[in-house]
C-alpha cells in the first residue's frame, strides 16, 4: 500500500495468553508480536507502527470492542482485525473469543462474534480483513441461525480462520501453528506455481486468495505432537479474496518478455554507436617523440630525459643507466628487461616504480577491476591469469609475457597457486600508495602494448587522498565486476545471501557510481571502454540462457560478443535493477559477459568444492584487447560498443 494508504488504514491485534479459569497459550504472545512485527515491515505489508494498535491481554470484552470501534471510525483503506486465543461456543451456537476471564459457564466475560460483525460492517474502509486463530473458529464463516455455511455478509470483506467449525487450532509454546505459519509465508514470500498454473514469483503484491492457497500447502499434512494440524478456512463477499495484502518477498521482477529487453539493448548500443568517442580531457602528444603518460600521476614521462634504474639482487639501487639512439638494439633490449623507471614527478615514496618495458613499446594499457568487497575481483583476476598461462590466448593471435618477471612471480605465487590447488584466494589487501596488481606484455595484431591490472580494495579505496586515487580515473579500460549474490532476485540465491549476510538483492554497487562519477564524459558518455562481468555465474545454471553462455567456447567470432551483450542485458534488466547496468549507459563501449572463476560454488569451509574450471572468464580482456586494437575482428560494431 502507498504511504497514504497506509495512514488511512488501522489493524487491531486482540491476543490473550494467560487465563484465570482457562488453559494457558503461552505462544499466542510470540504469535501476536510476529504478526505486528510483518504489518509494520515496510517491505511486506507497510502498515505504520501508529496505525497498529494491540489490545492488552488482560483487556475485558468491552476494552476490545471500543479499539475495534476507534478503528473502524478511523480506517478508510484497509481495516484489520485479528483474534488470537481460545474460542468456545455460544448458547446460540456461534463463537464467542475468550477474554482473561472467561470460562465456559461464564460466557458474558467473553466476546460474542456476533458484536464483531456490526462494527465491521459499518466501517467505510475499502476493505476489511479478519483472521480469527481458535478452536472452532470456522463457526465465523455459519450462519448462526441456520448452522449453514454462508459468505460473510459484511460487503468488501475476507475472514480467514485457523480451522474449520467442529476442529481444534494448535498453539505451541513458540507460538501459534497457524499464525506463525502466516507471518513466515507473509516474510518470506510466495514463489512456484499457484492453482491457475502462473508463477507467484512474478507478482508483485500477494491478495488474499494468493495467501489462502499457499498457506494451506504449506498446512497440508503436518502434524505437530501427533495431531494433524487443520485445514485453514476463508469466506469472502464482493471479491474480498482480491484484497492487497502485503508486497511478495519472492518477486523476481516484472514479467516482461526477453524479447522486450533485447530491443531496448539494441537501441542503446545503436544510439551510443553514433555519438562522438574523443575524450574531455585528451592525452598530450609526446613531447619529445618517445615516452608515455605515468599511469599513477597520468604525467608524461620523457625517457630521452629521464634515467632508467637497475638493482641488485637485494634490491639496492645500483648506477643509472641512459639508453638512447647510439645504443644497440639488443643490448637496449636487455637494459630496458633489468631496469626500472622512477617517474621524475613522484614525491618520495609516493609511487611505486615501473618496469622500463613499459615505456619501449606501443602506448600502455591499464585495466582496473571494480566492484564492492567480496564480489570475486581477485578470484576473477587469477583465473584469467591461470587461462592465459596455460595458452588459452594463443589460438586467438596472442602472446604475453611478464611485466615485470618479479612482480608476476609475486601474483602467481601469492593468488594464482591457491587459485589452481582449489584454496580459496587471499583477499585484496587494503588501497594504499598507487600501485598495479600485476603487468603483461601483450603482442598481437602487429602491436605489443603494456597492459597492466588495477585488482583494488574498494572498500578503502575511497578513504585515502583523491590524489593517491588519481591513476584510476586514468585507466584506459575497466572491468566492473557484478556479484549475483548482491545483484539479482530469485529463490535459487536466497542461501547464499544467507551465508554471505545480504538479506535482499541490492539496488546497484555504490562502487560503480562513485568509479564513473569519477571520469571525464564527452557529452553524456564516458570514452574509455568498459567491461561488465557477471562472475559467479555458475550460481545462474538453472537458466538456460546462462548455461548455454558458460557451455560456449572463445572464439573470434565478431557476433558472439554483441550477442552475449545483449543477453546478459536482458538477464540484469528481468532480475535485477537498472542500476547494475549503469557502465553500459555510461559509457561508449560496453561490453557484457557471463562468467565463473570456478566453475562451482565454494564448499562450506571457503575453499571450492574441486579443482576449478574457470568459464569464459577470458571473455572481458578479448573485447578489451579487440578495441586496443590487438586483436583483428571482421565488424567491432556487433561487439556491442
Amino acid at each position: 500500500m502507498t504511504p497514504e494508504e497506509g495512514r488511512a488504514s488501522r489493524a487491531v491485534l486482540f491476543g490473550v495468553h494467560a487465563f484465570r479459569h482457562l488453559a494457558d497459550l503461552t505462544g499466542v504472545q510470540h504469535s501476536l508480536v510476529a504478526l505486528k512485527n510483518v504489518l509494520t515491515a515496510q517491505d511486506v505489508c507497510t502498515l505504520p507502527e501508529e496505525s497498529c494498535e494491540i489490545v492488552p491481554a488482560n483487556a475485558p470484552p468491552g476494552g476490545f470492542l471500543d479499539a475495534l470501534e476507534d478503528a473502524a471510525e478511523a480506517a478508510e483503506h484497509l481495516l484489520f482485525v485479528y483474534y488470537a486465543g481460545h474460542g468456545h461456543h455460544g448458547t446460540d451456537g456461534g463463537l464467542l473469543l475468550a477474554t482473561r476471564n472467561s470460562s465456559v459457564r461464564r460466557s458474558y466475560h467473553s466476546v460474542e462474534y456476533e458484536t464483531v460483525r456490526p462494527i465491521v460492517a459499518g466501517s467505510r474502509a475499502r476493505h476489511k480483513v479478519v483472521i480469527i486463530d481458535c478452536c472452532w473458529s470456522g463457526l465465523v464463516h455459519m450462519d448462526a441461525a441456520t448452522t449453514e455455511a454462508t459468505d460473510f455478509a459484511v460487503p468488501g470483506t475476507c475472514v480467514l480462520t485457523s480451522a474449520a467449525a467442529t476442529e481444534k487450532s494448535l498453539c505451541e509454546p513458540e507460538g501459534s501453528v497457524f499464525t506463525l505459519a502466516l507471518t513466515t509465508l507473509l516474510r518470506e514470500g510466495v514463489s512456484g506455481p499457484l492453482p491457475d498454473g502462473a508463477a507467484a514469483e512474478l507478482l508483485p503484491q500477494l491478495t488474499m486468495d494468493h495467501v489462502y492457497d499457499a498457506l494451506c500447502a504449506r498446512l497440508a499434512g503436518r502434524e505437530v505432537a501427533g495431531r494433524k494440524v487443520p485445514r485453514p478456512r476463508m469466506s469472502a463477499r464482493d471479491a474480498g479474496h482480491r484484497i492487497p495484502i502485503a508486497l511478495n518477498r519472492a518477486y523476481v521482477g516484472k514479467p516482461a518478455r526477453l524479447e522486450t529487453f533485447h530491443a531496448e539493448y539494441e537501441r542503446v548500443a545503436a544510439a551510443r554507436r553514433h555519438r562522438r568517442r574523443a575524450r574531455v580531457v585528451p592525452r598530450l602528444p609526446p613531447p619529445s617523440g618517445r615516452g608515455a603518460e605515468c599511469p599513477f600521476c597520468l604525467r608524461y614521462v620523457d625517457l630521452g630525459t629521464s634515467q632508467l634504474v637497475q638493482r641488485d639482487e637485494r634490491g639496492y639501487e645500483s648506477a643509472p643507466v641512459v639508453v638512447d639512439d647510439a645504443t644497440h638494439p639488443v643490448l637496449r633490449h636487455s637494459i630496458v628487461q633489468r631496469s626500472v623507471l622512477r617517474c621524475p614527478h613522484a614525491e618520495p615514496g609516493g609511487h611505486e616504480e615501473l618496469p622500463a618495458s613499459y615505456f619501449f613499446h606501443d602506448e600502455p594499457l591499464s585495466i582496473a577491476l571494480i566492484g564492492s568487497p567480496a564480489t570475486g575481483k581477485t578470484t576473477l583476476l587469477a583465473a584469467m591469469i591461470a587461462q592465459i598461462e596455460d595458452g588459452l590466448l594463443r589460438p586467438m593471435g596472442l602472446t604475453c609475457a611478464p611485466l615485470p618477471a618479479s612482480k608476476y612471480k609475486s601474483f602467481q605465487d601469492y593468488f594464482v597457486r591457491p587459485y589452481r590447488e582449489g584454496r580459496q584466494v587471499p583477499i585484496t589487501p587494503p588501497a594504499g600508495q598507487p600501485s598495479y596488481t600485476i603487468g603483461l606484455l601483450v603482442t598481437g595484431g602487429g602491436r605489443t602494448r603494456p597492459v597492466i591490472f588495477y585488482d583494488i580494495d574498494c572498500g578503502t579505496l575511497w578513504s585515502i587522498p583523491s590524489q593517491k586515487t588519481d591513476f584510476l580515473v586514468g585507466s584506459t579500460a575497466f572491468v566492473f565486476v557484478l556479484d549475483p549474490i548482491q545483484a539479482f532476485r530469485g529463490a535459487a540465491l536466497e542461501e547464499w545471501r544467507a551465508i554471505y549476510g545480504t538479506e535482499r538483492p541490492l539496488p546497484g554497487d555504490p562502487y560503480f557510481d562513485l568509479m564513473i562519477d569519477a571520469l571525464p564524459r564527452q557529452s553524456d558518455h564516458t570514452e574509455a571502454h568498459a567491461t561488465v562481468a557477471v562472475a559467479k555465474s555458475d550460481l545462474l545454471s538453472s537458466d538456460p540462457t546462462v548455461r548455454r553462455w558458460l557451455a560456449t567456447r572463445l572464439a573470434l567470432d565478431s557476433g558472439e560478443p554483441g550477442e552475449e551483450s545483449r543477453d546478459v542485458y536482458a538477464y540484469t534488466r528481468h532480475h535485477g535493477d537498472m542500476d547494475w547496468l549503469k557502465p553500459f549507459h555510461h559509457f561508449s563501449r560496453c561490453t557484457l559477459h557471463f562468467v565463473s572463476a570456478t566453475g562451482g560454488p565454494p564448499s562450506p569451509h571457503g575453499d571450492f568444492a574441486s579443482r576449478p574450471t574457470p568459464q569464459r572468464v577470458l571473455a572481458p580482456l578479448l573485447s578489451i584487447f579487440s578495441a586496443a586494437g590487438l586483436l583483428d575482428m571482421a565488424d567491432s560494431s556487433r561487439l556491442g560498443w
